[in-house]
Order: structure tokens, then sequence, then C-alpha cells
């Protein structure tokens, strides 16, 4: 049966809003180029739509097998990371970086835990807020692996001084993930891209995931979506470069808080592993410690570290995360009660195009 059949024999059951013309203009109106939306109940799709341009300045549409940078909803597939070492006995949620890392660390970051990092209650500071202001311009570097430089970041990031004391109040970093990415290489031995490929990606078949921007660089019209912002006050597509002036993604060193990109079929298998790890039936995890990470913690996180909220249509928890690079736009909602996956992703970064995901998730929902 065609994507194009089902999708008429399922618009019955739908609002107004998720008929695909009328879908196309609410996110056209809200400068998005181009987004995917997709719906699974009791793990079957029920509603899957993708529709737009890869780019704008180019017709080449987006399709269903498209790949999509996720940004921060990679930091779920890092807790996992974090979760399997657990299950190893290399680690534990209590565990402090001196327990793992031999650099010399202060008396402030020393006796940060394993949980802190996860739920963003180390009072690391932001990349953006290191006193070294040369820090990003150095991540960029071509010439130095990822691995070092991702090294280099942590020490400069570990040798500062803490916003606020550990576990006292949340703040969101993608500082925590950095290092959490790091201790993952320093037990694994091996690069968090690696270990990521190795130890989430090829157990769940998630054939069509990879880090960084989705489409190959120097390639036009592009074979997968550019990001998308807004520079000089117009909404400006941005194509991955070799030699880049205007940055495409993260630096790569980012990598553990937020590089990941995946088609909705690969990644759709990301969040059933969630769905069922939540119920104690992951394939990647003990269920101890699958039925711990989405307990409730603090602040709406859950131990994993992704958000877990109750909603008015989900009368259990409900875990959701959201990722952007300020060029796309990603978000996820898991309700283990209901047997349900939301999923979205736009190529544009801008707050409309927000705004309008997180509206049709919402409709998709209720």
């Amino acid at each position: 049966m065609s994507l194009t059949i089902l999708f008429l024999i399922l618009l019955a059951g739908f609002s107004v809003n998720t008929k695909p013309k009328t879908l196309e203009q609410i996110f056209e109106n809200h400068q998005t180029p181009a987004f995917a939306l997709r719906k699974i109940e009791n793990d079957q799709i029920t509603f899957d739509h993708a529709a737009g341009k890869r780019a704008l300045n180019f017709s080449t549409p987006v399709t269903s097998q498209d790949k999509w940078h996720l940004g921060s909803c990679t930091k779920p597939m890092t807790s996992y990371l974090i979760g399997i070492l657990i299950d190893q006995g290399k680690l534990n949620f209590n565990t402090s970086l001196s327990q793992i890392l031999s650099d010399p660390l202060s008396d402030e970051v020393k006796n940060l835990t394993i949980q802190e990092l996860l739920t963003h209650r180390s009072g690391l500071k932001h990349v953006s807020e290191l006193k070294d202001d040369q820090a990003w311009d150095k991540l960029f570097d071509q010439n130095t692996p990822t691995k070092i430089l991702r090294l280099n970041l942590v020490r400069t990031i570990l040798a500062e001084v803490t916003k606020f004391s550990a576990n006292s109040q949340f703040e969101y970093s993608n500082s925590n993930y950095i290092i959490l990415g790091h201790v993952i290489e320093t037990l694994f031995r091996k690069s968090w891209e690696e270990v990521m490929t190795e130890k989430i990606f090829k157990p769940l078949g998630m054939s069509h995931c990879g880090f960084g921007p989705p489409a190959s660089r120097d390639l036009a019209p592009p074979d997968q979506p550019w990001g998308h912002l807004i520079h000089k006050g117009k909404l400006t597509p941005i194509q991955p470069l070799t030699n880049e002036k205007m940055i495409s993604d993260n630096p790569a060193a980012f990598g553990p808080a937020g590089t990941v990109h995946c088609s909705l079929d690969s990644w759709s298998l990301f969040l059933k592993e969630m769905l069922s790890a939540a119920k104690g039936k992951s394939q990647l995890l003990t269920k101890a410690t699958a039925l711990h990470f989405f307990q409730l913690y603090k602040d709406g996180t859950v131990y994993g570290g992704w958000g877990g909220y109750h909603k008015s249509w989900s009368p259990g928890l409900t875990h959701t995360m959201v990722g952007t690079n300020t060029m796309n736009y990603a978000r996820f909602y898991v309700s283990p009660e209901k047997n349900l996956i939301l999923m979205g992703v736009t190529n544009s970064g801008t707050d409309l195009s927000q705004k309008a995901l997180d509206e049709q998730l919402k409709r998709l929902a209720e």
C-alpha cells in the first residue's frame, strides 16, 4: 500500500489541521521550508507526513526517507551509553568525576556525579560563558581529531569555576553532556561516535543515522535537508561545506550533546526502545537501570536526563525532549501509558518553526 493511499485512509480520523495541504500552509506561514510528523500508536504508524523543500532556492522536495538533524534529542542516546556503563559495573549514578578521570580536578568539580551531569544540576558553565574567548573557534580546527578537540574542551570546561553548587538547582547546559561523552570515551576507550554506532545504532538497526549535517558537503542541489536560520532579516539556507563561512552545525566536539541525524524510520527505532524501556523491557539496558532512568527526578527531568511531564492527553508520565542547532528543530513525546510516540522535525530553527511543530504535535496527541 502506498503512503498516499494509507494517508487518505487515515485522514478521516484527524482534525482539519492535519490535512496535508493545511499542514503545508501552516509550516510555510511559519518560516519552515520542510517538516515531517509521525504518530505511532500500539507499535503502528497511524500518521506519517513529510513535505516541503530540502532547501530554499531549490525545488528538491523532502522524502519520507530523508535524514533530519536531531540536535539535543541526541542526549537521551548519550544517556543510554551511560546506562550501559552502569550495567557493566563501570560506574553508577553517584560515581564522581574524580573516580573516572585522571586529570587533576578542582574541589568544585571533582565530586560532581554522573547523576548531576545527566540532570543538568552540575553548575558547569556553558561553552559560551568560558573565559577562553577563543574556545569556540578552536573547536573548528579541521587538522585536529574530534576526540582531541573534545578532550581539550572538557579540560577547559572543568577548569572553570562553577556557577552554583552541585545539585542546588537546575540549569540546562550542553557542557554536562560533553563531559558525559568524555566519560564514555574514557571507559570504553573509543570515540563517542564509535561507541554510539556500536552500542545503539547497530543493535537497534538504526542504519540511517550519522553525525553532523545530514546533507553531503559541497553538494547542490541538496541530497538531504539543509538547515535554515534568519540572516540579515531573511530566512537563509545554510549549505554544509568543507570550508564554511557560515557554520552548518555545532562543532563535532559537541557530539554527545547534539549532533546525531537520522531518518524518521531509524529514529523511530530508538523511541520505540525508550517506550519499551519505560516498561522495563529494554533491549539495551537491564530492567533495573531502565526503570530507574524513566523515574521522575527533579525539576521536570527524569533520572535519564530528559523531560518527564504529566500531560492532559496522557494519564501517566510522558517523556519528551527538544533539539535544535539553531538551524533545525526536532521534538519527541513518548507516552508509555498510551503506547504512543509522537515525533516531528523541521529544517528551520526559528521560533516560528518551533511553535508550528509543537502545536501540530499537540494536535496529533489530542
